[in-house]
């Protein structure tokens, strides 16, 4: 059985009878038929294997059919037409005038875009190990994304037909300077060739948009939203197992395609900056954002209001595609001080989450009015997705050089643009760090005898020192008592706080600074805000004690400086080698 590799996966030949069965309408949904291409050998009887699908709901059915007969119609070539005896044109065949194939295709797509929104939510089976299983789960959304992704790939028989073409023009390759015909038919067939590399899903998603670009759009952003969860749970169910991974990349290339739409459509000049004020905004919008807002959860009406207030800046992206929809949206505290009241301007950036959220700590003079405030910083303590499917695609960098620009003209005392973010991944990756037992120069010498005297390990021996038993230690810590906001007036004079600050502070500043992941930060949060210009500028110990700072830093958060100046250079270097630019508090710790 022969392979053909092409720029999306290798899929044996044998699999496009499958396809065109499919696509031809023959085999109805609900019945017995091999959903997907098996490439790898030890998998290859399953290509021969027929796994019984559940019947599915009218409902279901209905727009799985409907998706079956739009594709099978949009391959079909356009009627011809020939000149009468009296010289008019007419169909050659019997086929039905285009303007009413055209409105026939129009309503088949609309039909398929309403019926796939009416679907029940995506409902995935439980983590498995076979695709047996898997691929029989009876939901309509499942079986959808799996039919457009694996099977509505390229035609293999015209792929195999369009590389013979153009492996027979490549061997007459000097007669094509000279020879018009041939260099016609080397277009041609390279014509064809790309014709037949493309999905079929890409002429789907197309023909969508251009018949109803709302409901399209719409549609689009929900059916990625759906892939995503997918992928997510593929990669973390099946990827692992041998012969699965060509269905993984499978969804892959479909994600890719939609990202590239996306990109395409949610261009910086289609997208609309609005501030969101508890005034003007409309309550819809409001109570969106406040039920999407993903970092910092709203505890409270009142706590919703306080966001929204004159101390505050709320700004979200909007496009006329979705005009009731924010698809980015970020929260903002100005910390200043009254007119004429000096002071060191950078001790007014944020340590952590409770000097944001908690008014009273916003400005030194807190009984002054919202008039008299002189900002002197702006932080960004939360930027959330309002959209998922459009995750990937960049809006949070464009809003946030949106929001600065929009603050700058509002408020020209404005100096520093800071952000107070999360470390999401460092506690899982000292874990990982402190159980392999092999990074001996995580802890100098000193560090460990530190945390020996305060009771977080037994002993300093470089060769055997307990790892283990520093990790379960940390993970025991009460962290509240050793903040600067506990009740214990001891904190200064606690070692062990002193210790842990020390200790967590300088991983934290090589995890963020130093960790890579083909050469790009391990962590995303780090990267999304680096890659857009900005300085790891500081840490905090002890800054979130939610119990999701917990579980994902211990407590630490960061800041990343957005320096006007600087932002184009640090971007241009980034791009270049993936530098990650540091200030001088960061520089100290990692000696």
């Amino acid at each position: 059985m022969g392979l053909v590799k092409t720029r999306y996966h290798r899929i044996p030949l044998i699999a496009t009878a499958t396809f065109a069965s499919t696509i031809s309408g023959k085999v109805p949904f609900g019945t017995s038929r091999p959903l997907f291409f098996h490439t790898d050998t030890n998998y290859s009887s399953l290509l021969h294997s027929r796994t019984k699908i559940p019947k599915f709901g009218k409902k279901e059915k209905d727009t799985f059919d409907t998706l079956q007969t739009l594709i099978r119609r949009l391959k079909q070539p356009p009627p011809l037409r020939v000149p009468t005896e009296t010289g008019d044109v007419s169909l050659k065949t019997s086929l039905s005038p285009p303007f009413v194939e055209k409105k026939r295709l129009a309503e088949l797509a609309n039909s398929f875009v309403r019926g796939y929104s009416d679907l029940p939510p995506l409902r995935l089976p439980p983590r498995l190990e076979n695709d047996f299983s898997i691929s029989s789960h009876p939901c309509g959304r499942f079986q959808t994304l799996i039919f457009l992704a694996s099977q509505c790939g390229p035609s293999m028989d015209s792929v195999e037909s369009s590389f013979l073409k153009n492996e027979r023009i490549h061997e007459h390759i000097e007669q094509l300077k000279n020879d018009d015909k041939m260099r016609k038919n080397s277009v041609e067939a390279l014509s064809q060739l790309r014709k037949a590399l493309t999905p079929s899903y890409e002429e789907l998603f197309s023909f969508i948009l251009r018949q109803n670009a709302i409901d399209g759009m719409e549609f689009l952003v929900a059916l990625r939203e759906d892939l995503i969860q997918i992928k997510r749970y593929w990669k973390d169910s099946c990827f692992s197992i041998n012969g699965m991974s060509g269905h993984f990349s499978q969804f892959q290339d479909l994600d890719g395609y939609l990202q590239s739409v996306f990109a395409t459509w949610f261009a910086p000049g289609m997208l609309e900056l609005r501030r969101i004020t508890y005034e003007k905004t409309s309550a819809s919008i409001i109570e969106f954002i406040s039920v999407k807002e993903a970092v910092h959860p709203m505890k409270s009406l009142e706590d919703l209001r306080s966001r929204l207030g004159p101390k505050r800046r709320v700004f979200a992206l909007f496009h006329p595609l979705l005009p009731e929809r924010p698809l980015v949206f970020v929260h903002i505290a100005l910390i200043g001080s009254g007119e004429g009241e000096d002071h060191d301007i950078s001790k007014l950036i944020p340590s952590s989450i409770k000097d944001v959220m908690d008014l009273e700590t916003l400005n030194e003079n807190s009984q002054m009015s919202a008039c008299n405030l002189t900002p002197k910083v702006a932080t960004f303590y939360s930027i959330s997705n309002g959209v998922k499917g459009l995750a990937g695609v960049g809006l949070g960098e464009f809003l946030l050089k949106q929001a600065i620009q929009s603050l700058k003209k509002e408020l020209p005392s404005l100096e520093i643009f800071v952000t107070l973010s999360p470390i999401p991944g460092f506690r899982k990756w000292l874990q990982v760090k402190l159980e392999q037992h092999k990074d001996v120069t995580l802890l100098s010498p000193r560090e460990r005898q530190r945390l020996m005297e305060c009771g977080l390990v037994s002993t300093v021996e470089k060769e055997t020192f307990p790892w283990g038993e520093l990790w379960e230690n940390l993970g025991k810590e009460n962290f509240s008592v050793l903040s600067t906001d506990s009740k214990d007036k001891k904190w200064n004079e606690d070692e062990k706080a002193a210790v842990l600050r020390d200790v967590l502070s300088k991983l934290a500043c090589r995890y963020l600074a130093q960790e890579k992941h083909r050469g790009k930060p391990l962590d995303g949060v780090c990267k999304f805000h680096v890659g857009n210009g900005a300085q790891l500028h500081d840490v905090h110990f002890a800054a979130d004690l939610s119990r999701v700072g917990m579980n994902n830093s211990f407590g630490m958060m960061c800041n990343y400086l957005y320096d006007l100046d600087q932002l184009e250079g640090n971007c241009a270097n980034f791009e270049t080698d993936y530098t990650v630019p540091i200030s001088a508090s960061i520089q100290q710790r990692l000696v």
